[in-house]
């Protein structure tokens, strides 16, 4: 800082600390004392109603407090930018000030600077803790007041977030249970009320369910919060209120299997199924969470043997945010139409994810060609090293990921007779961005995938495109994307390729994945897929077994040409259907497997 702001630091503080050595020093019996006035706004017209709201708080609390509680109101002028440190240091000094006035108090601290009256508004508190425990929770005061203050900030407007914000105290009030009074208003005598929940069920640690006064749940600060960030949804608020015998079995199965990070994420997803399919059972999803707690495997005992943790390890791969940084650096797309408040605008890249795939089956797959002699490809008279075969397979990459096939029937009804020729071909999305960084295996790099067919049926052609989003020694991991050219991805999820040791002690280059399928609006309609359920779906996984099969003779063929010798491994993939076991959830059958094929 440069001594032209020390020295108005010097001033402001000194100019303070002399306003509040004059206005602390007023004694008054008021419920509402007005400490400063400093931008000279006139407040007099709101006084009354200000005080009217602070005697109403006043006298919710217990007679022996409320001689010693008063509202306070103090305003701060910030002349500019540099003097943040000195304006906290003198809030907290009000904050004592106010606490040697009054035992319990509730202080509002308005901000006006050199350009704006009243820019933001301050709050802190103190209540007594026997009878209002659940006010000294943090997020009372990061997520209920402090966001009423700060809304429709304006000189004209303050009264009213403060009077909003004590009427937040008055509504708040923790509702005992033992008592027959219906404090929150919500038609039952309870203690559902997530502000209350920690203070009354310390007094009664049951975890039975329950909508009488006689049950309450013992639950810690971190439960509430994960149904508190549900219910800041307003729709979600709403939807909750009228179905409260869900709130009732979340707060149950919080309070019996604890309150971790896991927990209270399947809490938040149990409702949020519910509230999509009312015809789930909580029930069963209880059963699948404790069948799952016990086994993550259960539910595919019943599918062929595979390594399911490198599957998942693949599938839960956190996508750096330096790749969510630079899709969203591509810029927006669409068009803002100024006769209108409506945003057309969005983000031309984004990630498509695997939760984005609309159809029931999750593919899961491993494609590789076993090397038993690697070729000389650098011509010293010796079989080229693992990282040799790895740097060529890079090179050939997007033509050995490319290719064509023929189609002769289909599982979904087609109008367009005969056979279908398709092709596809893989090139970098932008050959002066991608390209460089494909060749320096820097993360990032995007693969356009060009999709074509015969006729009428390039009309139904899926184009696609990935980016890589992990480079290893000898792998490398991308994600699905959409893109202005290619709109949404065929599949959605990930994909590695790469090269590793068999247990032949040979080098096997592979692809594995996991995905769904996300079919095209038009093939769907063209498929008539009510006819035959998830067919469009079926003929999305033939497609891909035929693009992983080519890229598997392709390799093989390049070796083999190369001098070396190969055999092809047959394809191991095994669809999963999530239809049966999401019928199940709705049934009064245990959901205890998988259907795979």
């Amino acid at each position: 800082m440069n001594k032209l702001s020390d020295y108005r630091a010097l001033v402001f503080n000194l100019t303070l600390g002399v306003n509040l050595f004059c206005f602390l020093s007023v004694q008054s019996q008021n419920c509402y004392v007005q400490l400063s006035n400093m931008s000279g706004f006139d407040t007099s017209p709101y006084v009354e109603e200000l005080e009217a709201a602070a005697c109403a708080l006043k006298e919710s609390l217990p007679l022996e407090y409320q001689n010693d509680f008063k509202v306070f109101d103090f305003e701060f002028y910030r002349i500019n930018e540099f003097l943040e440190e000195g304006f906290e240091s003198s809030w907290q000094q009000i904050i004592e000030d106010v606490q040697n006035q009054s035992t319990y108090y509730l202080l509002f601290g308005k901000i006006s600077t050199w350009n704006s009256i009243y820019s933001g508004i301050k709050v802190d508190y103190k209540m007594p803790e026997d009878v209002n425990v659940c006010l000294s929770l943090e997020y009372f005061i990061e997520n209920k007041l402090s966001r009423i203050l700060n809304q429709e900030l304006s000189p004209f407007y303050y009264a009213s977030r403060e009077i909003e914000a004590m009427e937040a105290f008055l509504s708040l009030e923790c509702e005992i249970c033992d008592n027959e009074i219906d404090d929150d208003a919500d038609g039952y005598i309870d203690c559902y009320d997530l502000d209350c929940i920690l203070i009354n069920g310390a007094q009664k640690n049951k975890p039975e369910k329950s909508r009488n006064s006689e049950v309450c749940y013992s639950l810690t600060e971190s439960c509430i919060n994960s149904i508190v960030t549900f219910i800041e949804n307003s729709e979600n608020d709403q939807w909750m209120k009228g179905n409260l015998d869900v709130f009732d079995w979340g707060l149950s199965f919080m309070a019996e299997h604890g309150c971790t990070k896991e927990t209270g994420s399947f809490v938040i997803d149990a409702f949020n199924l519910k509230k999509t399919d009312e015809e789930v059972k909580l029930d069963r999803i209880e059963e699948l969470y404790l069948l799952l707690k016990d086994n993550p495997n259960a539910l595919l005992e019943d599918c062929p043997d595979y390594d399911l943790q490198t599957y998942s390890d693949l599938l839960n791969l956190q996508v750096p945010n330096s790749i969510v940084e630079q899709l969203n650096s591509y810029g927006l797309c669409g068009a803002l139409d100024p006769t209108t408040t409506i945003n057309t605008l969005y983000p031309c890249f984004g990630l498509q994810t695997i939760e984005e795939g609309s159809s029931a089956l999750v593919n899961i797959d491993y494609y590789a060609v076993e090397i038993t002699q690697i070729p000389d490809f650098n011509g010293d008279g010796s079989s080229d090293t693992k990282e040799q075969l790895y740097q060529k397979f890079r090179e050939k990459f997007t033509g050995f990921a490319s290719g064509m096939t023929t189609i002769t029937s289909t599982n979904c009804f087609s109008p367009i007779p005969g056979n279908i020729y398709a092709s596809w071909t893989f090139t970098p999305y932008d050959g002066n961005i991608d390209l460089p960084l494909w060749e320096s295996r820097t993360i990032g790099a995007r693969f356009f995938i060009d999709a074509n067919a015969n006729h009428l049926n390039a009309l139904v052609a899926d184009n696609g495109a990935i980016i890589t989003i992990q480079e290893n020694e000898f792998n490398f991991i991308v994600n699905t994307i959409y893109t202005p050219r290619s709109l949404t991805q065929p599949f959605s999820g990930k994909r590695m390729w790469g090269i590793r040791t068999n247990q032949n002690g040979n080098c096997e280059i592979f692809t594995r994945g996991v995905d769904t399928a996300k079919p095209l609006a038009l093939i769907t309609l063209f498929g008539l897929e009510f006819l035959n359920p998830e067919c469009d779906d079926k003929d999305y996984f033939v497609i891909a077994d035929r693009t992983w099969r080519n890229l598997q003779a392709k390799i093989s063929q390049f070796i083999e040409d190369k001098g070396g010798e190969t055999t092809i491994k047959e394809p191991m993939v095994v669809h999963m259907s999530f239809k049966q076991f999401y019928e199940k959830l709705k049934s009064d059958t245990p959901v205890n497997f998988l259907s795979c094929y």
